[in-house]
């Protein structure tokens, strides 16, 4: 009785084999995935659902208030530095201020006098152009929105109200939250 043994390259008996347009044998079921249509696969946004525009307001609102909170609570307490002092000095002898451009341009001048003028003189009412400076430095935030979508804006919002750096600046009668402002406006 002679044995034979299947060659390596031999395909198993149960699967019909037909020959391609190229000539090449293969088994239906290799042909019927090949000629198959690629399944679409879930892309990682889709995995991510998608938030409403109430719920993204709900959001921000949330972070604004946090926000804004962070930045006017105690705005009157601790010693003024060096250059805040100078800031409210300019600003409350603002109808004899020169320019000098050691301190900068006037628009803070400006503002703060005209705080001074509506609230009088105080160290909350000193420090609160820079609060509201640095709380439209959150609400320019929200003008990305269309650019970087609805998660990016609320991360980089939700990262804004919690610097430190940033909060601290914004707590500071000094030109820089003016300056985020406008470089984010």
């Amino acid at each position: 009785p002679s044995t034979s043994k299947p060659e390596p390259n031999a395909i198993a008996p149960q699967t019909p084999v037909r020959k391609t347009a190229r000539g090449a044998h293969v088994s239906s079921r290799a042909a019927h995935v090949a000629t198959e249509a690629p399944q679409p696969t879930a892309s990682p946004e889709s995995a991510v659902l998608p938030l409403s525009s109430e719920k993204f307001w709900q959001i921000a609102s949330a972070l604004l208030l946090f926000g804004a909170a962070l930045r006017l609570l105690l705005l009157g307490q601790g010693v003024y530095s060096h250059d805040e002092a100078i800031h409210a000095d300019f600003a409350l002898k603002f109808l004899n201020y020169r320019y000098d451009p050691v301190y900068h341009g006037p628009v803070l001048y400006h503002l703060q006098a005209l705080v001074f003028w509506l609230l009088g003189d105080s160290d909350f009412s000193a420090r609160l152009v820079p609060a509201l400076l640095g709380i439209g430095v959150l609400f320019a935030a929200l003008s990305a929105r269309r650019y970087i979508g609805d998660r990016a804006t609320l991360w980089t919002l939700g990262l804004l109200v919690i610097s430190p750096v940033i909060v601290a600046y914004s707590r500071r009668l000094l030109h820089d939250s003016l300056v985020m402002l406008l470089t984010l406006g």
